[in-house]
């Protein structure tokens, strides 16, 4: 698809990797350019791989999601791009935290397999503005 969305997914979950990369990629909305597990790849990947968005897990080793997105922020190089926190959905104290360093969104991790579809609609949700001619200031208002 022409207008997908290009991706860096940080989860240490190999098998939420497999099932997240599944299935941002049926939806044709998305591609995944790159699984990352922690921090350190993440950053390697950006050295050569500009995603439009980074969807990346709270919990993490080592950094947080939240570390992450807060040394992304303070990034000529990497501010502009758009980050999405996934969490377990039970714990939101991270939340105003992060809040203060304006994330595209927060979504909670899908607890089933008919889950991710909600998953990636509401993703989408979140990054469409990136492919439409809108300025996203002009959408977040």
């Amino acid at each position: 698809m022409k207008n997908q969305i290009s991706l860096i997914v940080v989860e240490d979950d190999l098998d939420e990797q497999q099932l997240l990369k599944e299935a941002l990629e049926a939806s044709g909305h998305f591609s995944v350019i790159y699984m990352a597990s922690h921090r350190n790849e993440l950053m390697k990947q950006l050295g050569s791989n500009i995603p439009d968005a980074i969807l990346c897990a709270y919990h993490l080793p080592a950094q947080n999601g939240v570390e992450i997105l807060k040394e992304l922020k303070a990034s000529d190089t990497y501010a502009a791009i758009s980050f999405v926190l996934v969490d377990n959905g039970y714990d939101e104290s991270y939340k105003s935290e992060a809040s203060k360093l304006d994330p595209a969104g927060f979504l909670a991790r899908p607890v089933s397999i008919d889950g991710y579809q909600n998953f990636e609609n509401n993703l989408y949700e979140i990054l469409k503005p990136l492919k439409e001619d809108v300025p996203i200031d002009e959408i977040k208002g």
